[in-house]
């Protein structure tokens, strides 16, 4: 990437890192030129319109007398509202539109509208070994660890246990039979349906979670009293008040200041730097709710150049891809590319969206354009290898193009699983199995690379070493046969 901007290839996805914010660049767009009469003003907007009607509650309003909890409220007066809630395992933000109702109420509704997360159950079987066995993954095969199962016992009683390591094992006797399963985030206040067990049947329940908007407030119509310049949000049996910030409370430092998070408005010195040490997150030490409504600040703030916009969208959409929010992500990227049309890792981005959501002819034709403009460039290289393995053409440019990367940027995980695919394709098992599994040993058990290493291994008549591989794939993620099998690989 150009100047002080560069990817950086972590497994969480990829960020931009912004050059020296505040300062103009020779290529932003001209400020409106003044006339006779004084400043050039636009012709006033429909926002300008609610604005007149509400401009005495817009601003920032802080959580005020609650201990250990961070927590905004922003106002807008283009009618739209941002809302941000950290608090032990739970940490939110919403945005969406408000409008008084009354002289000392406002509504709040979540938009575009709350999508709630959904459970399903993908396979059950029996095994001879003891008690009831639940395992939950998502759509990447990981276990959500914000994830809790309840098994409700014959005589009434409930167990309740938090996920760590994919699955539980629930004790199961004659004497105290589990007789039904449910799926739960106590942060988040969701509960799955009740999902029976029947007696002497299956004893191991593989479930498929699925977020959407887990994460996000379900408001719809939601009352906020007003009170001179305090806001109440009564919100799942909590009352949350909320005092207007001053401007130089916005741009002050300290802890108070770090807590009004995403509500930091970019355009104040130190509120825009620690909305953008929250857009950068390096080392990905920040929650991805909160990365995310960093970016959001900084792009919302309409005090960035051009320079900046791009890297704060570049990085969202990087986020959204990992939280899972790919379709979200392509906006981004759609944005990003209109803005700075000759950057290749643009592109690239937007190949990984279109990757995640499984269009590879959409994601290859944007690999293509990125490789065009950047050649040399590791993750776009390995974006090219990605999408012709998918899709099963081009097979020898790919393999270069893996290579190439890889000689740039050694071991990095998703190449290595592309590189291993092409090699699936061409009949070089050997060297498959090789390549998913450096990739296996430089991160977490994944249920893509072990099944890829496994048809490896199949391939090369190590059956029982295959087969295991297999197994272990398809406990961690039950879909994992379909997605292989949609690019044309099987067993």
């Amino acid at each position: 990437m150009a100047g002080a901007r560069h990817l950086l290839l972590a497994c969480a996805g990829f960020v931009l890192i912004p050059a020296a914010h505040g300062q103009p660049m020779a290529s932003d767009p001209p400020s409106p030129e003044a006339s006779a009469d004084g400043p050039a003003r636009p012709e006033a907007s429909a926002g300008e319109a609610v604005a007149a009607a509400q401009d005495s509650l817009v601003g920032v309003y802080a959580l005020s007398g609650m201990m250990e909890t961070a927590s905004a409220l922003e106002l807008r007066a283009d009618g739209r509202f941002a809302w941000y809630l950290s608090v032990g395992a739970l940490d939110m933000i919403g945005e969406g539109r408000w409008a008084r109702s009354g002289d000392n109420q406002i509504l709040l509704d979540t938009v575009p509208a709350y999508r709630p997360p959904q459970v399903a159950l993908v396979g059950t079987r029996r095994e001879p070994a003891a008690g009831i066995h639940v395992r939950i993954v998502d759509a990447d095969g990981r276990t959500p660890e914000y994830l809790g199962v309840e098994a409700e016992y014959a005589d009434g009683s409930r167990e309740r246990e938090h996920f760590t390591e994919g699955a539980h094992l629930f004790d199961s006797t004659a004497a105290r039979r589990v007789v039904a399963i449910v799926i739960d985030s106590a942060a988040f206040g969701f509960a799955s349906e009740r999902y029976r067990v029947e007696p002497d049947g299956d004893n191991v329940f593989v479930f498929r979670f699925t977020a959407n908007d887990l994460g996000r407030p379900d408001f719809r119509d939601q009352p906020v009293t007003v009170d001179g310049d305090m806001l109440t949000l009564d919100w799942r049996g909590t009352q949350f008040r909320y005092r207007r910030a001053t401007p130089e409370e916005l741009a002050g430092a300290g802890e108070s200041g770090a807590d009004l998070g995403m509500a930091e408005s970019g355009g104040s010195g130190d509120a825009e730097a620690r909305n953008w040490e929250l857009c950068r997150n390096e080392g990905d030490a920040i929650p991805l709710a909160r990365a995310i409504a960093g970016c959001t600040a900084l792009i919302d703030s309409g005090s960035l150049n051009r320079d900046d916009l791009v890297t704060a969208l570049f990085n969202r959409g990087g986020f959204r891809i990992t939280a899972g929010d790919a379709a979200g992500a392509v906006g981004d990227f759609d944005r990003t590319i209109a803005l700075n049309p000759q950057e290749g890792g643009l592109y690239a981005g937007r190949a990984m969206a279109f990757a995640r959501l499984g269009d590879f002819r959409r994601a290859l034709a944007e690999s293509r354009e990125a490789v065009r403009l950047a050649p040399e460039e590791p993750f776009v290289l390995g974006g090219l290898c990605r999408d012709l393995a998918a899709l099963g053409e081009e097979l020898d440019r790919a393999r270069a193009a893996c290579d190439t990367s890889l000689r740039i940027a050694p071991g990095n995980e998703a190449t290595l699983a592309s590189r291993g695919m092409v090699n699936l394709r061409q009949g070089r098992f050997e060297q498959a199995w090789n390549d998913y599994d450096a990739a296996l040993r430089r991160g977490p058990e994944d249920a893509g690379l072990l099944f890829g290493r496994g048809i490896a291994a199949l391939r090369l008549a190590r059956e029982a070493e295959g087969r295991a591989d297999l197994d272990r794939a398809l406990a961690l993620d039950p879909s994992i046969a379909a997605t292989y099998a949609q690019v044309g690989i099987e067993p």
